[in-house]
């Protein structure tokens, strides 16, 4: 059972079985009797093209005779289908559908009356609410705005075409990040408290800079974001001439992890382990506890590891203890939303955020197309084929970028955490011709914005996590077999400054853990231990008044920059669910099916009864790709 075997080998057994017929002139082997040591390893094995070895990694065992007791541990990632995304990608862009331009529109021709228009703001009192801009509710509101520092100013006007017997609104959006000394003395006052005596005499903390993109996989990256990817490229790690390690020419390390997997379906499972450590189902052999949701009405669970900490392990709970300004961007409306960990798992009160005008750009256009029994969660402002992503003259997603900008030009002496969760290639839609436009648009923005932000004079001194959560997971999409097994193979980068730290002597961890088996565990593993204050001159680590600080880290991830992902980790290693598993080794089936992990399910199927209809016929088991039905 433990050897390899090939249809020779088959065809061989039925010859023996049938006829008694055996002889050494044929490459077969019957499986009726002893196999010989060559078929231990499949180099060796008669009939077995080595090309095919190499697509399960060392498939070799280390014992002698049939002692297979010591194989070898392995993941080989499954290959990865043609996708007919690639035949899109290979069309000339101005052979296929974009997505429009981004500019300024004028209406000089148009007379805009006051009477006509609206205005709204981040204040929480009116937060999705629209009020008249010459009202005395707004007059007032925005007076105590401006001594709030209050960052945003929204304001629509209906413009009614006599000509065309119809109206239209105008949409006007002003970002203003002005410092907010208020907001400062508080983050001193916990970051001295939590620091102690150590305050004075600990390094500058570096921002971080967390970009995530929802539903890109390491192919779609190759194929829709060229700009992006040169420049990871062209600030790679490399090795020295000299052969004496690996080193970053550029100044900062760029780290793409090729090997990373989901260790969920969706958002939820493959955020909570970036972000807090967590995961949305308890985990078979470890010591994890159910934490109780901050919102009574959400069905989201979080199982965290056990731990000793006096906040929640959920980051944008533990930076504002050290001082970290935050900033946190989803590009909708999220508020009552049910598919957000943040407000229904863990409390969400940063100083700056993408809510209230997401909320705000969802409630005016829920009122002026009437779409009065929608939930602003699930407004939508376009279609695939009619994408329409230009509000005021700039696209949706370059939003967050000017927020972030503000924030690293009016805080430059503060340490900074945001977290953008970008949209632009969410996009499940049927006509797969359309699908990819968001992301081609938004690796324009992405990579000129990238190259912004490494060109600051504080770049040396911010860690920019660029990743994804899954590849596509909804839609028509995944009923193609190469959907599914990108699904399992996120896109996932890091560049850090390479005088991070005073030194490099994590820039050969780095480079080595790119070709491992990663996954969001080890990510939020990662930030946590860049995150650590430590003492100035190379010291260690400072001592910190939170208790349980250092606790509440998955015991089975590993900190990418401080530590070495073992060769031979496996997905029972990296607590990642057979049915996501990307390694060959670890599934019993590799054969298309509907969704990722649907042979797996199939197997624990039990006590299954068929009924008929009224037909005569047999009732459909299953909807196929349904969780619940698996």
């Amino acid at each position: 059972q433990d050897f390899w075997v090939t249809p020779f080998d088959v065809h061989e057994t039925i010859l023996d079985a049938t006829l008694k017929r055996l002889t050494n002139e044929r490459i077969g082997k019957s499986l009726l009797r002893p196999l010989t040591e060559d078929h231990g390893d499949c180099q060796t094995t008669p009939g077995i093209p080595r090309r095919y070895c190499s697509m399960v990694a060392n498939p070799t065992h280390t014992g002698t005779g049939n002692d297979v007791s010591t194989r070898l541990k392995q993941c080989t990632f499954m290959p990865e289908p043609p996708s007919i995304q690639s035949f899109y990608a290979d069309i000339a862009k101005d052979n296929r559908p974009m997505w429009p331009k981004c500019e300024k529109e004028e209406d000089a021709e148009l007379e805009i009356s006051e009477d006509q228009c609206l205005c709204a703001t981040n204040e929480p009192r009116i937060e999705r609410y629209w009020v008249p801009c010459n009202s005395p509710t707004f007059e007032r509101i925005s007076l105590e705005l401006e001594s709030k520092k209050d960052p945003l100013r929204m304001k629509t006007c209906r413009i009614d075409d006599t000509l065309k017997e119809e109206s239209k609104y105008t949409m006007e959006i002003n970002i203003n990040i002005t410092r907010d000394q208020d907001v400062l003395d508080r983050l001193n006052r916990q970051r001295r408290y939590k620091l102690g005596r150590e305050n004075k005499n600990v390094e500058s903390s570096p921002n971080i800079l967390f970009l995530e993109i929802d539903s890109v996989s390491q192919s779609a990256s190759l194929r829709h974001m060229p700009k992006t990817l040169s420049l990871l490229k062209s600030h790679s790690i490399i090795m020295k001439k000299d052969g004496e390690g690996p080193h970053c020419p550029t100044g900062f390390c760029a780290a793409s992890f090729n090997k990373t997997s989901v260790i969920g379906q969706n958002s939820i499972p493959n955020q909570l382990s970036a972000l807090s450590g967590c995961t949305d189902q308890k985990l078979p052999g470890v010591d994890t506890y159910l934490r109780k949701p901050i919102s009574d009405k959400t069905p989201l669970k979080a199982w965290c590891p056990r731990s000793d900490l006096e906040t929640s392990p959920f980051l944008f709970n533990l930076v504002p203890e050290l001082g970290y300004l935050t900033f946190f961007g989803e590009e909708f409306c999220f508020s009552k939303s049910p598919y957000v960990i943040q407000a229904n798992l863990f409390k969400l009160n940063p100083p700056y955020g993408m809510n209230s005008l997401f909320c705000q750009l969802s409630k005016a256009l829920k009122d002026q197309t009437n779409q009065a029994g929608a939930q602003l969660f699930g407004i939508e402002h376009d279609t695939s084929t009619n994408p329409q992503p230009c509000v005021d003259g700039r696209s949706r997603q370059q939003f967050a970028f000017e927020y972030i900008r503000g924030i690293w030009n009016t805080y430059p002496d503060t340490p900074k955490f945001a977290f953008l969760n970008s949209l632009a290639a969410h996009d499940y839609s049927v006509d797969l011709a359309y699908q990819s436009l968001g992301i081609e648009a938004y690796d324009e923005y992405l990579s000129d914005f990238l190259e912004e932000m490494l060109q600051r004079p504080d770049a040396n001194n911010t860690i920019i996590v660029l990743r994804s959560d899954h590849g596509l997971q909804g839609g028509p999409s995944p009923i193609d077999f190469s959907t599914q097994v990108e699904h399992m193979y996120p896109f996932n980068n890091l560049i850090v400054p390479n005088t991070f730290r005073g030194s490099s002597w994590w820039i050969e961890n780095l480079f080595s853990n790119q070709d491992k088996l990663v996954t969001g565990y080890d990510l939020y593993n990662t930030l946590r231990g860049i995150l650590a204050p430590r003492l100035k001159d190379g010291g260690g680590p400072a001592k910190l008044n939170i208790n349980g600080y250092n606790s509440g880290i998955p015991e089975w991830s590993y900190d990418l920059l401080a530590q070495k992902v073992p060769e031979d980790r496996t997905c029972e290693d990296a607590k990642i669910p057979v049915e996501f598993c990307p390694c060959m080794e670890e599934r019993t089936d590799l054969m298309p099916h509907f969704y990722v992990g649907h042979a797996e399910k199939l197997s624990e199927r039990q006590n299954i009864t068929l009924k008929r209809n009224g037909e005569g016929k047999f009732e459909p088991l299953m909807v196929p790709g349904r969780k619940k039905q698996l």
